[in-house]
């Protein structure tokens, strides 16, 4: 067995990690890391499959790592060929071609307000910091004046609501 430490680094933060590998059988028998590379793992499953598709998909350094991961999954291909026939719909095919597009090719991460305190997020998605109700049937959305199901708009922000979290963890307890 071999010890290896690995460095992950994004604009020179780095989170260290130890891994213990089996080289024989080449398996990992014991990885050590900190609470903040935990919290960036899990929060990889709070992603939208829209998201996870444009983040694979962007042209950045790793392109042929990117372009082999989406070409060896038939699962991720019909996702990459679900997700460019909504980038190439017609405003004639669906009810709001603005927001219908948007929530579609830029899906909300449920998990937002958290995924932002992560050390490292990569999630790429603009944060949406405003909510807007329906004075009718007290629906909310992101999208402003979008028309609600009742059919009246969404044009009020909510009162007394506080987006920062006095808590400071993500996923994990300080000392998990």
């Amino acid at each position: 067995m071999a010890l290896e430490q690995v460095d992950s680094q994004e604009e020179s933060r780095t989170i260290p990690v130890t891994i213990l590998v089996h080289k024989q059988s080449n398996k990992v028998v014991f990885v050590e890391a900190k609470k903040d590379f935990v919290d960036t793992l899990f929060s990889f499953l709070s992603l939208p499959l829209g998201t996870i598709n444009r983040l694979l998909s962007t042209n950045n350094n790793n392109s042929d790592q990117k372009q082999q991961i989406l070409e060896s999954s038939p699962f991720l291909d019909n996702i990459k060929y679900l997700y460019q026939t909504v980038q190439d719909i017609t405003s004639n095919d669906v009810w709001n071609n603005a927001v219908c597009k948007q929530m579609l090719l830029h899906p909300r991460n449920p998990c937002e307000s958290q995924c932002l305190k992560l050390f490292l997020n990569i999630d790429d998605t603009e944060p949406s910091s405003k909510l807007y109700v329906c004075d009718s049937c007290f629906k909310f959305t992101t999208f402003q004046n979008l028309d609600c199901t009742c059919g009246k708009p969404t044009n009020r922000q909510p009162r007394n609501l506080d987006s920062e979290d006095a808590q400071t963890e993500v996923f994990l307890k300080e000392n998990a």
